[in-house]
C-alpha cells in the first residue's frame, strides 16, 4: 500500500527529534513549500530513506519543506541509500554547521547491489552549512553508482570549511549537474576528493555558477583531489 505524508504548511516548526526511516517505494513525505513548512531537526539523521531489500522500483516524492539542523558536529538532515528513480524537490537545509555535518547525505551503504540512480533533485537550496555529501559502502563496489541523475543546487554563504556539493567516494556519471552559490574563504562549491575510493564525476553537463562573498579572500569553486576526477560538458 502506497502511502503519501502531507506536512500541513503552519508557519510554526515541527519538531523531528527521532529519525524517521521509510522504504522510499512505499512512502513519499511531502510539506506544503519549503517556505511555509518547517522543520526543526534534532535527530541524525532527522530523516533516512533505505530499502531492506534493494529493486529498481522506482521511489516517490521528497519535499515541500524546509528542515534546520541544530549546529551539532556530524549531524546528517537525510540520509538516502541504494534508492531508485526519487524525485526530490523544493528542499531548503539550514543550520547543518556542525564539524562533519552533511545536509542530504548520499550513502549507499547496501553490501550487494545498492545503487543510487535516476536522482531528479530541483529548487534544492543550502543556507549557511554543508550541502550534499556522495560515498558508498567501499566493500560493494556496485553500490559505487549514482549515475544518470538531474541535480539543480544553490548554496548561499558556504563558510569556513563547509562544502556545497563533495563526491567523498564513488562515481556520478551521465548526469545533469547545475550548481549556484556564494562561497566565503576556505568554502567550496564543487568537490571531488581524494582518498582510496576517490571521487569521480565523469561524462555529466555541467552550469556551475560562483561568487565570492569576500573579494579579498574569496573560496574555491572547483577542487578535484588527487587521483579524483571532475569532467564533462
Amino acid at each position: 500500500l502506497y502511502q503519501t505524508i502531507v506536512i500541513p504548511g503552519t508557519g510554526s516548526p515541527y519538531t523531528w527529534s527521532t529519525t524517521v526511516t521509510i522504504d522510499p517505494r512505499y512512502v513519499s513525505i511531502v510539506g506544503q513549500g519549503s517556505g511555509i513548512t518547517f522543520i526543526d531537526c534534532t535527530a541524525s539523521p532527522c530523516l533516512s530513506l533505505y530499502e531492506a531489500n534493494f529493486s529498481l522500483d522506482p521511489g516517490g516524492v521528497i519535499g515541500g519543506f524546509t528542515m534546520t539542523g541544530n549546529g551539532s558536529a556530524s549531524q546528517v538532515g537525510i540520509q538516502s541509500a541504494g534508492v531508485f528513480n526519487e524525485r526530490w524537490d523544493d528542499i531548503t537545509f539550514s543550520g547543518f554547521t556542525g564539524t562533519g555535518a552533511v545536509s542530504w547525505y548520499l550513502y549507499n551503504s547496501n553490501s550487494s547491489n545498492g545503487w543510487q540512480e535516476r536522482i531528479h533533485a530541483s529548487k534544492i537550496r543550502i543556507e549557511n552549512g554543508s550541502g550534499l555529501k556522495f560515498s558508498y559502502n567501499a566493500a560493494n563496489i556496485a553500490a559505487s553508482s549514482f549515475g544518470y541523475s538531474d541535480f539543480d543546487v544553490s548554496c548561499d554563504t558556504e563558510g569556513a570549511n563547509q562544502t556545497c556539493f563533495q563526491v567523498a567516494s564513488g562515481r556520478l556519471y551521465g548526469s545533469d549537474i547545475h550548481i549556484q552559490g556564494n562561497i566565503y574563504q576556505t568554502g567550496t562549491l564543487l568537490e571531488a576528493l581524494t582518498g582510496p575510493n576517490p571521487g569521480d564525476m565523469d561524462d555529466n553537463r555541467y552550469l556551475i555558477q560562483a561568487e565570492p562573498l569576500t573579494s579579498a579572500t574569496p573560496g574555491t569553486c572547483i577542487h578535484a583531489g588527487v587521483n579524483a576526477k571532475i569532467e564533462g560538458l
